[in-house]
């Protein structure tokens, strides 16, 4: 379930951002993603150089954290994230291990798990960052990247996460 629902939350993301071809701005994620019908909010920072964009896109929550902002310019750093919910009838502990044997068997992404103040989890998930400074534009390339770890994440965690 955990696979098949990702799966078309990320290619939905994928087949969307083929038409960009300019510097990512807070504006162009917002388009980027009202383009697949995500549900969308952003939240700028203080100084408004970082840009969260929360968005619940095929029943999953993720977010697009766009850093260091300039209007001209575009943004330097891109995070996508990609949480769920935890099964379960998976103790944290074994979570953790699946996260953590994901994160050094595999060279891109990050998988994580975020905790409870009681010791449960809160959600599971990976995230990918991209460093745009000496790039024109979040591009396919990039998201088809994002679309094969969050693939390899969900494979990796079904088949390791409940042993």
């Amino acid at each position: 379930m955990l696979k098949a629902s990702y799966c078309l939350a990320a290619s939905a993301f994928l087949l969307a951002g083929m038409a960009n071809a300019e510097p990512i701005t807070p504006e162009g994620a917002r388009q980027l993603l009202a383009s697949v019908d995500a549900e969308v909010g952003s939240l700028p920072d203080e100084d408004g150089s970082v840009y969260v964009l929360d968005y619940r896109l095929n029943g999953l929550s993720q977010t697009l954290r766009l850093t260091d902002c300039e209007p001209d310019s575009g943004c330097k750093l891109a995070i996508i994230f990609a949480t769920f919910d935890p099964p379960a009838d998976v103790p944290p502990v074994q979570l953790l291990d699946a996260a953590n044997r994901y994160n050094d068997s595999y060279p891109f992404g990050r998988a994580f798990v975020l905790p409870n103040d009681d010791g449960s989890v809160r959600a599971i998930g990976v995230d990918y960052s991209l460093d745009l400074r000496n790039e024109t534009s979040l591009d396919t390339v990039d998201l088809n990247l994002f679309y094969q770890i969050v693939v390899a994440y969900t494979d990796h965690h079904s088949e390791g996460a409940g042993e």
